[in-house]
C-alpha cells in the first residue's frame, strides 16, 4: 500500500486573516515589541497548525514543517561548535537564499539542537513525525571550509556531529529521520565518501533512516547507491521524471519515495495523469511513499494545502479507497 508523507518545510505564513503571521511575529521582536517567550508561542502555534492541516489532509508521516529553519543548514550551524554564520546565497536555481556557514574551527555537537522541536510536534501529531537533518556532505558543501585541511575531514566531523543529534532524536522518540542531501547528485564522483558519511551517522542506530534529493537527477548516483545502509530513498520526480525509473529500478533493495507532486509550481496537478503514475509505481514498489517534489514553502499556504489534500486523495485512490476510509 502506498503511504504519503512531505519533505520538509512547509509554508510559514497563512492564507486566512486571523492566524499567527510569522513574518510580522518576527519583524515585532526584532523591534523589540515581544518578548523571546511570545516570538516561541508563535512558533509553536504555526508548528500545530501545518501538523494539524498534514494529518487533516490525510499525509501518513508529516513533519513539523520546519517552522523555526531558516534553511536546512542555519539552524545547526548557529548551534555547534566552530561555526560563524556568513552571508546570503542564492539557494539552488531557486529564486530564495540561504545563509552560508563558515567552518572556523573544531567542529563539536555540544547538546541537542532539535530534539525540543520535535518533541512537541510529536506530542500535538499523536503519531509518527518525520525528523529533518541536513546529510554531512551537502552540510559540508553548503559551508565555507576555513579549518579542515580537506573537505574530507570536514565532512567527517559532520557525520560525528550529526550522528550525535539522530541518537538525541531517537532517544526523544524519533522513528524516521530524514538527511536531506541536495548536492551530491551535482558531484557524483564523491559518492563514496557521501555514502560512508552518511552510513558512519546511522550505523547501529534504530530508527527508518532517509535520504533525500531534490532539483536533480539522481541517474549518476545509482552505481554506487547499494553502499548505502538507510531504508528510504527520496527523490525529486518532478525536475527529473526519469528518477521515477531510477526508483523503481532500486527493488527491494530500499523503500523508495516518489516526489511527483510539483512543489515549486502553483499550477495543480491532471488528477487523470496523476493517477497513471501513481499505478505505475503501485505496481513495481508498492510499500513506496508519495511526496511533494521538495519541501512545500516555495508555494503559498492555500495552493500548498490544496496540492497535499490532491496527492492524499489520489493515493487513496491508487490504494482502492477514499482517504477517510
Amino acid at each position: 500500500m502506498l503511504r504519503t508523507t512531505c519533505i520538509g518545510n512547509y509554508p510559514k505564513l497563512p492564507s486566512e486573516k486571523g492566524q499567527v503571521n510569522i513574518r510580522k511575529t518576527l519583524h515585532r521582536f526584532d523591534k523589540k515589541e515581544i518578548t523571546r517567550a511570545e516570538l516561541d508561542e508563535a512558533f509553536d502555534s504555526v508548528t500545530a497548525r501545518v501538523i494539524s492541516e498534514q494529518i487533516e489532509a490525510g499525509v501518513d508521516l508529516p513533519t513539523d514543517g520546519q517552522i523555526r529553519w531558516d534553511d536546512i543548514v542555519t539552524p545547526l550551524a548557529k548551534h555547534l561548535a566552530g561555526f560563524e554564520i556568513g552571508g546570503l546565497l542564492r539557494w539552488f536555481d531557486n529564486n530564495v537564499y540561504y545563509r552560508k556557514p563558515k567552518v572556523s574551527g573544531a567542529v563539536q555537537w555540544r547538546d541537542p539542537i532539535t530534539v525540543n522541536q520535535f518533541r512537541f510536534a510529536s506530542k500535538k501529531a499523536g503519531k509518527a513525525i518525520k525528523a529533518i537533518l541536513p546529510a554531512p556532505y551537502s552540510f559540508a558543501l553548503l559551508s565555507d571550509n576555513s579549518h579542515y585541511g580537506s573537505q574530507k575531514l570536514l565532512v567527517e566531523a559532520l557525520s560525528a556531529a550529526l550522528r550525535s543529534e539522530a541518537e538525541a532524536l531517537i532517544s526523544a522518540g524519533a522513528t524516521h529521520i530524514q538527511f536531506d542531501d541536495p548536492c551530491l547528485p551535482y558531484s557524483p564522483e564523491d559518492a563514496d565518501l557521501a555514502f560512508s558519511a552518511l552510513n558512519s551517522v546511522t550505523n547501529g542506530l534504530k530508527a527508518e533512516f532517509w535520504t533525500c534529493y531534490y532539483f536533480s537527477n539522481i541517474n549518476n548516483l545509482m552505481p554506487k547507491i547499494g553502499q548505502l545502509k538507510i531504508d528510504v530513498i527520496a527523490a525529486d520526480c518532478v525536475s527529473h521524471p526519469a528518477n521515477v525509473d531510477s526508483l523503481i529500478s532500486l527493488g527491494g533493495k530500499f523503500k523508495c519515495c516518489f516526489g511527483i507532486v510539483d512543489a515549486r509550481n502553483i499550477k495543480m496537478e491532471e488528477p487523470a495523469q496523476l493517477q497513471k503514475t501513481l499505478k505505475r509505481i503501485a505496481a513495481q514498489s508498492p510499500d513506496a511513499y508519495i511526496s511533494p517534489s521538495c519541501g512545500l514553502e516555495f508555494l503559498p499556504h492555500r495552493e500548498a494545502l490544496a496540492k497535499i489534500r490532491l496527492m492524499t486523495k489520489a493515493v487513496a485512490e491508487t490504494n482502492g479507497g477514499s482517504k477517510n476510509a
